[in-house]
């Protein structure tokens, strides 16, 4: 993504003093204030997306404000399918 002239900005990376096991105020207000300098928000969905406890906060949010997220499902080649059911089933 980088290579196409993209910033990216991912939590883990750029703001590692924040835990990701504990939800607090101060993670949401940052999380808020990154989302906020944001175009776009690109959720990668993997096998242990369903685990996140912020995930589900973050698109709707993000939604919300910029009404600009997009969806990338990633998946082991063995179980790929050619349809994405997603969450909502």
């Amino acid at each position: 993504m980088e290579e196409l002239g993209y910033s990216i900005y991912i939590d883990w990376i750029n703001d590692r003093q924040m835990s990701r096991n504990q939800v607090s105020k101060e993670t949401a207000n940052t999380l808020r204030k990154r989302m906020r300098q944001c175009g776009s928000l690109l959720y990668a969905v993997s096998a242990s997306s369903i685990n996140s406890k912020w995930m589900p906060w973050e698109l709707g949010y993000f939604d919300e404000i910029k009404n600009k997220v997009e969806i990338l499902p990633i998946t082991d080649t063995a179980q790929a399918t050619d349809t994405y059911q997603g969450q909502d089933k």
